[in-house]
């Protein structure tokens, strides 16, 4: 089963900051749901970077959303092509 799904993991620079979790995030959900593709997002302690990098999880487990992932057209335009 897990054979299908495209995995990816986080890969921490020196560089990496929110906006890169957020890019990385984006095209993940992007792949998930505008593709309808199986993804498999493996995020251990040792990609925490920051405290930042928690709070998006836990809001994406709990609520389904990270606020500020997509910006309202983003939202409307993949809304308009599925």
């Amino acid at each position: 089963y897990m054979s299908a799904h495209f995995v990816f993991q986080i890969t921490i620079t020196k560089t990496y900051n929110d906006n890169a979790l957020f890019d990385d995030l984006r095209n993940l959900f992007t792949k998930a749901g505008a593709k309808n593709e199986n993804v498999t997002f493996i995020f251990t302690d040792a990609e925490v970077k920051s405290e930042g990098f928690l709070e998006y999880v836990n809001s994406f487990l709990a609520t389904g959303d990270i606020v500020g992932l997509f910006a309202k057209d983003q939202k409307d335009g993949m809304a308009g092509d599925t």
